[in-house]
């Protein structure tokens, strides 16, 4: 119940705070498309593309759906960085490309066919383990090290564009909806990061948007009052903080210069440090003579983010520049040695005794306040930077102070700066604007998707699969005939409209779980 007190309190002290400036743009695409794409205002007044959606209407405003989603933030590493994300135990980058893309990017997802890759992406991880990993330490060390950066680097700037456009959701019926399918695309942008999430069906995704949601609400809540009981318990200062229009997701915590012991008094009671992650600030000599940034006679001590899911996730540390980073690289660099280098992957048989022992360390060091989850800790990290990059209303010093300690976080070798992030998130956009322009561009993919979407109406998965062998082994000599006829194209629009009709009728209305709150 108290948590759910300080939930409705910060929200609504927090209501009349605006949100980051998101704006939505279409752009019409031959075949009867349109591409849609979410823009955030930066403090210069120019936008940064986030996330680009093919909304396929089919002629009909009621028939419309939802294909391919670039993200713009995330760019395909080139060969020299994919190189340098193989190397174990690197954690600086070494090159950063960031030049102008000729090409349209790559969609990171289809929204008609979500388990397109999924089957190559299962017998990869077959072949690591059964083929790779007895290879010896070194095979093992260079192929995990790299697909970990790679899938990472991909999955933590895909829930970058999801913290983005979020928001759009939330704010009533109108041209953001997409005809309900925001919440859906939100799903599968969740999703993404799972294995088999290609697999979850449309009909599944309302509950799983709901609940992702509601979690992250009680998250957000729970991190909230455990930041705070701790920081009122060791006589501190908490403050809840808003960057770059993102609300409940922050917060600081502080000291005053006046509640310091400089005169080597003694400090009633004992400073507990289980969730502040911090050094005891009232035997800290150099805060009695801090030259860094403060506010007034109020001197900063860290921030944290209230997304990671049991505890608050502490970002920066003022006084320990590089503390979060020399523990997210200790980290990360056990996980290499035990299962790169000693090969204790916790899969097989002989494997179960490390497997329970790591899964009894995990959890104890949960319950004690240890953030154990890396790529929930990347995606905090993310969340800041980005944040930091769009800010307008912090104030100029401390946003400055915070974005030259959250550099020092991105331990990923694939990863770009925030400036090269902007740069090439507007390459990519402008060669899928100039794609969109050209009728053999998005306009060819729009007709292949329709063909696919249409035999998958008129054939089984079984005849799917026997269609597409006869065209292989006959080297194309033979291919089942795809032509959309207008009759062909009004079964589609008459699916379609069956279809949306049941996900209307399962999908939340816009602000029913605030309003249950």
């Amino acid at each position: 119940m108290r948590i759910l007190l300080t939930i409705a309190c910060w929200t609504i002290t927090w209501s009349a705070a605006t949100a980051a400036p998101v704006r939505q743009e279409r752009l019409s695409v031959a075949g009867g498309a349109e591409l849609v794409t979410w823009f955030e205002r930066l403090p210069d007044g120019s936008e940064l593309p986030i996330l680009s959606a093919l909304d396929d209407k089919l002629s009909a405003t009621d028939a419309e759906r939802l294909r391919q989603v670039w993200v713009h933030t995330y760019a395909p590493p080139s060969l020299r960085q994919r190189a340098e994300g193989a190397v174990p135990f690197l954690y600086h980058r070494i090159w950063s490309d960031a030049g102008e893309r000729k090409t349209p990017p790559r969609p990171i997802l289809d929204m008609g066919s979500p388990s397109k890759g999924l089957w190559q992406r299962v017998a990869m991880s077959v072949v690591q383990a059964e083929v790779i990993h007895p290879a010896g330490a070194l095979a093992r060390l260079t192929t995990r090290s790299y697909g970990a950066n790679l899938g990472e680097y991909k999955t933590t700037h895909v829930w970058e564009a999801l913290d983005i456009i979020q928001p759009a959701s939330q704010r009533g019926p109108g041209d953001a909806q997409i005809n309900g399918e925001l919440p859906l695309l939100e799903s599968r942008l969740e999703l993404i990061g799972h294995l088999f999430s290609g697999l979850v069906s449309d009909e599944a995704l309302p509950g799983f948007y709901e609940k992702y949601q509601t979690e992250q609400t009680e998250t957000r809540g729970h991190n909230w009052e455990i930041l705070r009981q701790a920081a009122e318990e060791n006589a501190l200062n908490f403050e809840p903080l808003i960057i770059g229009g993102v609300k409940n997701a922050f917060a600081m915590v502080s000291i005053s210069r006046d509640d310091l012991r400089c005169d080597a008094s003694p400090h009633p009671g004992a400073f507990d440090a289980q969730f502040l992650k911090i050094g005891n600030p009232f035997t800290d000599e150099h805060l009695c003579k801090w030259t860094g940034y403060a506010s007034g006679d109020v001197i900063p001590l860290a921030v944290y983010s209230l997304d990671y899911a049991g505890v608050p996730l502490l970002l920066v540390d003022f006084r320990r520049v590089a503390g979060p980073t020399r523990s997210e690289m200790t980290l990360r660099a056990a996980d290499e040695v035990t299962t790169g280098v000693l090969g204790l992957s916790g899969f097989g048989f002989s494997h179960l005794g490390y497997r329970a022992i790591k899964s009894s360390w995990l959890f104890v060091h949960g319950r004690h306040g240890s953030a154990t989850n890396r790529a929930m800790r990347r995606r905090a990290f993310v969340q800041l930077r980005h944040a930091l990059g769009v800010d307008e209303g912090l104030d100029p010093e401390l946003r400055a102070q915070l974005a030259k300690r959250v550099e020092m976080l991105d331990i990923d070798p694939l990863e770009r700066s925030w400036q090269q992030e902007v740069a090439g998130a507007r390459a990519q956009y402008a060669a899928l604007v100039k794609s969109a322009r050209n009728p053999r561009g998005l306009a060819r993919l729009v007709r292949h998707d329709r063909e696919q979407e249409a035999l998958a109406m008129a054939h089984g998965p079984g005849a799917r699969v026997l269609l597409r062998a006869a065209a292989i082994s006959s080297f194309g000599l033979y291919r089942h005939d795809d032509t959309l006829t207008p009759g062909k194209l009004e079964q589609l629009a008459q699916k379609r409209r069956e279809t949306l009709a049941a996900r209307h009728a399962a999908l939340p209305e816009p602000g029913d779980i605030q309003a249950g709150e």
